[in-house]
């Protein structure tokens, strides 16, 4: 668990940064492994990003990736609802947008990442492109 399709572990990671660039649809999560190694994982093409519960301490317990394979096709539904909305709002995706995302992400040709806190900040983002530097 928590291994994207990339190998990188994410279990146990601390999210120490959370960027967003709204104008130019990037977002970016800046992550301390419990080794101290630091892990930047840049979005680009953002087309829905939610994060909630963010406090000081912000510790993944798992990182789902699409391309991994690890989300259903019924895990895409709840996960895309949820990235467009907020918690006191109804989803601002329509349902033929959602499916027309989840068609998107089995082509390839967008990615859905989830990152589930122990503590603290969960997190979705769809994107088209997806850049890990160490």
């Amino acid at each position: 668990a928590g291994v994207m399709s990339d190998g990188i572990g994410l279990h146990d990671a601390e999210i120490i940064t959370i960027e967003v660039d709204r104008l130019n649809h990037v977002a970016g999560l800046g992550f301390r492994r419990e080794n101290g190694e630091y892990l930047h994982i840049t979005f680009s093409g953002v087309i829905a990003f939610r994060a909630e519960d963010v406090t000081m301490q912000n510790v993944v317990s798992d990182g789902l990736s699409s391309c991994d394979g690890n989300l259903s096709l019924d895990d895409q539904t709840y996960w895309l609802n949820w990235a467009s909305s907020l918690s006191d709002a109804k989803p601002w995706a329509s349902a033929s947008t959602i499916d027309r995302w989840r068609h998107d992400i089995s082509s390839k040709k967008l990615v859905l990442f989830v990152f589930i806190p122990s503590a603290g900040a969960q997190i979705a983002v769809l994107c088209e492109e997806v850049k890990v530097e160490r």
